[in-house]
């Protein structure tokens, strides 16, 4: 049998739906039954890796959220390096335990993977 490969993909920005809280909750769930998981933050989803984000009112911060992938043995973290560039965001606002890596390296990457999930 094929080894599961799971890529989830973060694309809305915080806090406007609970999309965002939503992909991270699916993502730690995620870990625990599949052992690869990648996971990729592209277009608004950028916005969920800035480090000095305010959540509303009875919302977690989901930049402090993140890193804790890393305790799941979800080692690949990236953004995509384009989407940071068209939205004028320096790469120091942005939360450390991401890789930055360009559109057709994420496209490679999520061609080897047998499951996508988009948030």
């Amino acid at each position: 049998m094929q080894a599961q490969k799971l890529s989830i993909i973060f694309q809305k920005p915080p806090y406007q739906t609970p999309n965002a809280q939503d992909a991270i909750d699916f993502t730690l769930a995620a870990a625990a039954f599949i052992k690869d998981v990648q996971v990729f933050f592209i277009e608004d989803g950028i916005y969920q890796l800035l480090h000095q984000q305010q959540a509303p009112l009875g919302l977690s911060n989901l930049a402090k959220q993140i890193p804790i992938l890393h305790n799941l043995d979800i080692e690949r973290v990236y953004a995509d390096a384009k989407s940071i560039q068209l939205r004028q965001i320096k790469t120091t606002d942005l939360i450390q335990s991401i890789k930055i890596i360009k559109r057709d390296e994420i496209k490679t990457l999520m061609q080897s993977s047998n499951m996508i999930v988009s948030y």
